[in-house]
């Protein structure tokens, strides 16, 4: 060991600077230690001596007692309110929790019930759009129908009277040549018509 360590080890002894040597130290500072070692003791003593004697008379026991039950009981209590506490916001979490699965439960209906109204406008619209397209194409049919008709009347009554002409135009020509033709009518101005092709769809 360096004699550096040596000096610090030696933190109880007192040590003079310019010597380096511990210091004596004089014979009454000894006595004062002791002398505060004594005081120090006898009020330790006294101290104890004091709780003892408390302890020893019954109605300071007793006050120690209803003290330290007072205090479990204050425990007790608090542990009691706490556990309350605990359990109602457990509930309030239950309610909570009940009352949003019971509402997403009801959103969740009207959605469906929703759905469900849209699907049938839909259907219903869709079959009132199919019955009025069956409707117009009937229309449709039934007015080319009436168009086809209208124009084979024309066509019938263009060829009688076509036919009708021709057929004079032969007496004519038979009176012509036998010479038994008297007077010459005057011809007709045959009336023109004329068709318009029409496509079914």
């Amino acid at each position: 060991m360096s004699e550096n360590q040596q000096l610090l080890e030696r933190h109880d002894e007192k040590v003079d600077p310019s010597t380096g040597q511990p210091a004596l130290q004089p014979a009454d500072s000894a006595k004062r230690d002791g002398l505060a070692k004594i005081a120090i003791g006898t009020v330790v003593g006294a101290l104890l001596g004091a709780v003892i004697g408390a302890l020893a008379n019954k109605r300071t026991a007793e006050s120690i007692n209803n003290t330290v039950i007072n205090v479990g009981n204050s425990v007790k209590s608090v542990a009691e309110g706490v556990n309350q506490t605990v359990k109602d916001v457990g509930d309030a979490v239950k309610d909570v929790a009940e009352n949003v699965n019971y509402t997403v439960k009801d959103v969740g209906d009207a959605v469906k019930g929703a759905a469900a109204g849209v699907t049938q406008t839909v259907t219903v619209t869709v079959d009132a759009v199919n019955g009025t397209a069956e409707d117009v194409s009937d229309t449709v049919e039934g007015t080319l129908d009436a168009l086809k008709g209208a124009a084979e009347g024309v066509t019938q009554t263009v060829k009688g009277k076509v036919d009708g002409v021709d057929e004079q135009m032969d007496t004519d020509k038979q009176q012509v040549k036998t010479g038994t033709l008297d007077k010459v009518a005057p011809a007709e101005t045959p009336t023109t018509y004329m068709l318009v092709p029409v496509e079914k769809s």
